[in-house]
């Protein structure tokens, strides 16, 4: 490949993705407003989750949408003078969860997470940056059996899958992170997914390398 590509955004995932096409042999500029990372990327969780492809969208959600719209801390808050013209969206998202659309949107996105650490570390440790992944997994906390119980569809997507998790109950919560505050009734503990320990740090190792 001899061609000159353009990346526009110069976050951890066009930076990446440079990277990859430089070494594929390509002439690659990057375009930005801003310093590698500084727009979105340094101010990001750092989370690695190779399993993180279930949708947003999921089946019976909709059931769930009047009490969110009730709760003013809760995940949806929608201006009713606003709401004609999210409708259409929030239609589309609303059926997007349907069953078999559910499945497919999770498959399509496997594609994009599950070799996660496959293509990044050797990124990171060309550019001497490979102590910055900490791939020593996740623990997520349920504080009621509700919703535990409501996430059941992305436990069995990620099981249909192959990907590796335990559930634990309240004891061994508190036996593998005694700190946490007795407030969590399930926990679902993923060994095989980790964080960046400093997204800023990595986006710009990257850029330098590139």
């Amino acid at each position: 490949m001899q061609h000159d590509v353009t990346v526009i955004g110069a976050g951890i995932v066009g930076v990446c993705a440079a990277s990859y096409l430089q070494r594929a042999g390509c002439k690659v500029r990057i375009v930005d407003a801003c310093a590698p990372g500084m727009s979105t990327s340094f101010g990001n969780a750092g989370a690695l989750s190779s399993g993180a492809f279930v949708p947003l969208s999921y089946p019976g959600m909709m059931a769930e949408v009047p009490k969110w719209l009730s709760d003013p801390e809760g995940p949806l808050v929608v201006r009713l003078g606003y709401l004609p013209q999210a409708l259409p969206w929030l239609t589309r998202f609303i059926l997007a969860g349907r069953p078999a659309q559910f499945e497919k949107s999770g498959i399509a996105l496997k594609a994009l997470t599950m070799s996660l650490f496959e293509n990044l570390v050797p990124l990171a440790k060309s550019a001497g940056a490979e102590h910055l992944i900490c791939r020593v997994g996740q623990l997520h906390l349920y504080s009621t059996d509700e919703v535990f119980a409501g996430d059941a569809f992305g436990r069995e997507l990620r099981k249909a899958n192959g990907v590796k998790f335990d559930i634990l109950g309240a004891e061994e919560i508190r036996q593998m992170e005694p700190d946490l505050a007795p407030i969590f009734k399930r926990a679902v503990y993923f060994p095989e997914h980790g964080h960046c320990a400093d997204p800023l740090g990595l986006t710009t190792a990257l850029a330098e390398e590139l």
